[in-house]
């Protein structure tokens, strides 16, 4: 679902937003402010930005059980998140935000700190090591949310196999002369891997079809 809405909010906008806090597993991109400190993205998305001063994790503690939510609302630095409870870690995501570099793409900038608490204290390190050469990341709340889908080999193409596969949804918009965001398309990434990055298609041990499958998406602007 792709949620497009001006600077002031409608009624509908509203709705929408009680909505998706109701139910925080619906999918869903908003477009609003393509800025990382973006009011809807922050509402929304359950997404802070990993800054080198302050850290605020609240707007991920939206709908978590009550002790995890207090924990992540105590935060207030980056080296403060590796003392978390395993159960509080396991539900974030870090993220490389930039555009370009080494760790925007194919997953190689996402990380989980599910683990131990030195290697969760490892992994935050690199990323505040990243962000002193002044490389933006976000931190997420993690999902474990699958979908069944049908999926053929591409050198089998009339062989189905359905399987239960986490996915990625990405919208594209720009904005009109107006400044009223207009949709351009969007695509879905599915695959059994969490990161469901660009990996080609291939055979596992087991005999199983993995890698990413991408499938365009259709959408419409509500007015």
């Amino acid at each position: 679902m792709a949620l497009l809405t001006p600077c002031q909010l409608t009624d509908f906008d509203r709705d929408v937003i009680n909505l998706l806090h109701s139910r925080p597993r619906l999918p869903i991109l908003p477009i609003h402010d393509a800025s990382l400190f973006g009011s809807l993205m922050a509402t929304i998305l359950s997404v802070g930005l990993l800054r080198s001063d302050v850290v605020d994790l609240s707007p991920l503690a939206i709908g978590l059980p009550a002790e995890i939510a207090c924990q992540l609302q105590r935060i207030r630095t980056i080296d403060q998140i590796a003392y978390l409870s395993t159960a509080a870690r396991r539900m974030l995501v870090l993220k490389c935000g930039a555009g370009s570099g080494l760790y925007y793409s194919q997953g190689r900038g996402v990380f989980r700190i599910n683990g131990s608490r030195s290697a969760a204290q490892k992994t935050l390190a690199f990323v505040q090591s990243r962000i002193a050469q002044r490389e933006p990341w976000i931190i997420q709340r993690y999902v474990n949310a699958t979908y069944p889908v049908d999926v053929y080999a591409p050198w089998s193409p009339h062989t189905f196999e359905r399987i239960d596969a986490h996915a990625r949804f990405m919208v594209y918009a720009t904005f009109d002369q107006s400044g009223s965001p207009q949709m351009i398309g969007g695509l879905g990434n599915f695959g059994r891997d969490w990161k469901v990055s660009g990996k080609s298609a291939q055979v596992d041990e087991g005999g199983h079809l993995t890698g990413t499958a991408f499938n365009d998406m259709r959408f419409y602007q509500h007015s």
